[in-house]
């Protein structure tokens, strides 16, 4: 019967529930380490401040476009004032939507806020994205 019983188990072959633990134990430190080095808050970060570079060159563009078809600049920017330097939202600027210089107005790709346009003392415009994440400031034109 002895004999029986060591035939049987010698047998069976895999893997004990312990073995396996540890197996999974040191997949997942593996896996965590891998995860720290990689930090994908940050990547996720600099592809939205990358977005709203794209958005305010589109949007800087769209100005000088307007002002070069035009000869003027939209309308929201007729009252500003340099002195101020109180920048004005560029969804105020219908204009530019309107007259097809604009698909749409582009919004931040974190908290959906636009972006900004001021004009400097003598007269280059500006565009600037209110809340960057990781850069000081994402600007086009003569912030």
């Amino acid at each position: 019967m002895e004999k029986m019983l060591k035939k049987r188990y010698q047998l069976q072959s895999g893997f004990t529930f312990v073995e396996l633990l540890v197996v999974f134990g040191i997949l997942g430190l593996l896996a965590v380490a891998v995860l720290v080095r990689i930090n994908p808050a940050f990547h996720f970060e600099k592809a939205r401040d990358d977005q709203r570079k794209v958005h305010v060159n589109s949007v800087y563009g769209a100005f000088v476009s307007y002002e070069t078809r035009e000869g003027h600049l939209p309308g929201c920017l007729d009252e500003f004032d340099p002195e101020e330097d109180d920048p004005v939202d560029v969804a105020e600027c219908s204009e530019l939507v309107e007259e097809g210089y604009l698909s749409a107005f582009p919004e931040d790709p974190l908290n959906g806020e636009g972006y900004e346009v001021k004009l400097n003392e003598i007269g280059d415009i500006g565009i600037r994205a209110k809340n960057p994440e990781r850069e000081e400031e994402i600007t086009a034109g003569n912030w």
